[in-house]
């Protein structure tokens, strides 16, 4: 039980750091900018691609490695990693330099990058059956309850004057507290397999191409799963902007907008924690296109918030677009959180951080593909938001009824396959 108190408070802290980085810098962009000169636009989309980036590289090779290793001693590496990259991002805030940190925020998606396939191939090996579905849920409810944190955190903290130092000193705190943790969490036995034969040109590649041909029906959860990051990253990346822009919102109400936006989340994480491993709920699916179309008309409302406070402006003035982010966080982790338990399920035990290490390329495919069309619908096209969001509600349509054919299709396969 410690264990999972360490390991469970470690990803927790994790992420608040990841998400108090990566928000502050939006929110420097946006509203403080370090010099009038940069496009915050091109600027998010930047950092998103750079912070996905060591996902192509590094997220499959972890898997590899770590498959016949210790999972906890891997990640107190990468926490020993984590807590020199933060220092050096601390370092780059008092300089104001944001291309030096945009180039540490790339270090800081290396670190996820390694920890992800660690984190769910441990939980495979601790949790199993009902347990399983149970840790997922926490892990996704956690995480989000540390991004709705750090949502609120950064948005207070950017308004203070000495923003930068105690930025500063809540990052460092939560890195050196997460190394601390990795240590209280104990060694698990690793299997006695040899590691796969290094011996013919580019096996890294080779084996990405055979993990996918042998995961048979889990493959259709792996695309279902890169499809959630692609609608994520191309609607939260520009939902900052559409607030400024079209609103006229603030630091304060941003953190609002997304600290709704994450309680929906979190609800969507409990509700999932009782559907066990179905992965395929036609609520949960027609979830995805309801929350995205419900954006794509609240986008053509840009008439200005005025309320003195950034609460009352979204709720009051604005009631239409607070329900829409709550509700479509809510049927976000209802549709994830099953395909991840059902992945570390039905996967051979020492298969897990491969099939995720594949699944964090996928994701990081999907995420810079949405990149690609945001730079150019933004940066070649000149397109509006409102244009923008319609042109995803309608993609996002048009693939999620894909997903539930080829999902009717892959149902009773999972169901009388065996482990993969």
């Amino acid at each position: 039980m410690k264990d999972s108190y360490s390991f469970f408070s470690l990803q927790a802290l994790d992420v608040l750091g990841n998400n108090l980085c990566k928000q502050g810098f939006l929110l420097a962009l946006a509203y403080y900018q370090f010099d009038q000169t940069h496009n915050s636009t091109l600027m998010a989309n930047a950092m998103v691609t750079l912070y996905i980036i060591p996902f192509f590289l590094l997220s499959f090779a972890m898997g590899v490695f770590a498959e016949n290793r210790s999972k906890v001693k891997l990640m107190r590496a990468v926490k020993g990693f984590d807590c020199i990259v933060i220092a050096a991002i601390v370092y780059s805030y008092y300089l104001e330099w944001p291309y030096l940190t945009l180039i540490l925020i790339a270090c800081l998606g290396a670190k996820t990058a390694m920890i992800t396939p660690l984190k769910y191939a441990y939980m495979a090996e601790t949790f199993q059956g009902n347990e399983l579905v149970r840790a997922n849920s926490l892990i996704q409810g956690l995480s989000l309850s540390c991004i709705l944190l750090a949502m609120i955190l950064s948005g207070l903290l950017m308004e203070q004057t000495d923003s930068t130092v105690h930025y500063s000193l809540i990052l460092l705190a939560i890195s050196v507290t997460g190394l601390v943790l990795s240590f209280s969490i104990s060694n698990r036995p690793v299997n006695d397999n040899p590691p796969p034969s290094r011996d013919e040109p580019h096996p890294e590649i080779k084996s990405i191409r055979a993990t996918i041909e042998r995961a048979g029906v889990l493959r259709f959860h792996l695309v279902a799963i890169a499809w959630f990051w692609f609608l994520s990253a191309s609607y939260m990346t520009q939902l900052i902007n559409y607030l400024k822009l079209l609103i006229g919102g603030n630091p304060a109400t941003t953190s609002v907008a997304f600290s709704i936006f994450i309680a929906g989340m979190f609800i969507g994480a409990l509700l999932a924690e009782k559907t066990r491993f179905s992965v395929l709920r036609s609520t949960r699916y027609s979830g995805l296109i309801l929350g995205g179309m419900c954006l794509m008309l609240a986008s053509l409302n840009n008439q200005p918030i005025v309320a003195d406070t950034a609460f009352s402006s979204l709720v009051f003035q604005s009631p239409a677009l607070a329900c829409i982010l709550f509700v479509t966080g809510i049927f976000a982790t209802w549709y994830v959180t099953p395909l991840y338990s059902s992945i570390q399920a039905r996967a051979a035990r020492n298969t897990v951080s491969k099939l995720m290490g594949v699944s964090g390329i996928l994701n990081a495919c999907f995420i810079v593909t949405s990149t690609a069309l945001a730079f150019l619908a933004f940066g070649i096209f000149s397109m509006e938001l409102p244009v923008y969001f319609a042109a995803l509600g309608i993609l996002n349509t048009a693939i999620v009824l894909l997903l539930v054919h080829w999902g009717k299709q892959r149902e009773q396969e999972l169901i009388h396959s065996g482990p993969v």
